[in-house]
C-alpha cells in the first residue's frame, strides 16, 4: 500500500505560548487520532520536531570542499516543520481524508500531503 508523508506546518512562536493545559489538550487529540490510525492499519510513524537543528549546506559549486556545518533554527517565516506522520492509503485522496482528522488543524497549523518513494 502506498504511503504518504503528513508534513505539520507551523508557528513556533504560538507552540511555546500555550498553557500546559492548553499542550495537554492538544497532546491528547494527538495520541487519540494516532491510535485510530494504528487501530485501522494506516499508521507508520510520527513524531513532533525540536526547535533545536544543524544544516549541512553544500560547497560552492566546482569546490572539493565539504559540506559546512551551520546551526539552526534557519526558518526566516513565521512558519515551521513542527512535526510529520507516515500514514499509508490506498491514493492521495483517501490520505487527503485522513489527513482532515489531523489535530494540527485544530490548532492553525497546516498539513502538507506527500506522497513518499516507496
Amino acid at each position: 500500500m502506498p504511503k504518504f508523508m503528513l508534513a505539520l506546518r507551523g508557528n513556533m512562536a504560538e507552540w511555546k505560548a500555550l498553557s500546559a493545559t492548553e499542550v495537554e489538550t492538544l497532546m491528547n487529540h494527538y495520541g487519540a487520532w494516532t491510535e485510530s490510525l494504528r487501530k485501522a492499519g494506516r499508521f507508520e510513524s510520527g513524531h513532533g520536531l525540536g526547535y533545536k537543528s544543524v544544516q549541512l549546506v553544500p560547497p560552492e559549486k566546482g569546490s572539493k570542499a565539504l559540506a559546512r556545518l551551520v546551526d539552526g533554527p534557519y526558518v526566516e517565516s513565521k512558519e515551521a516543520l513542527t512535526g510529520y506522520f507516515v500514514i499509508s492509503a490506498e491514493s492521495l485522496d483517501e490520505a487527503v481524508e485522513i489527513a482532515r482528522g489531523c489535530p494540527a488543524l485544530m490548532h492553525g497549523e497546516t498539513v502538507e500531503i506527500l506522497p513518499t518513494g516507496d
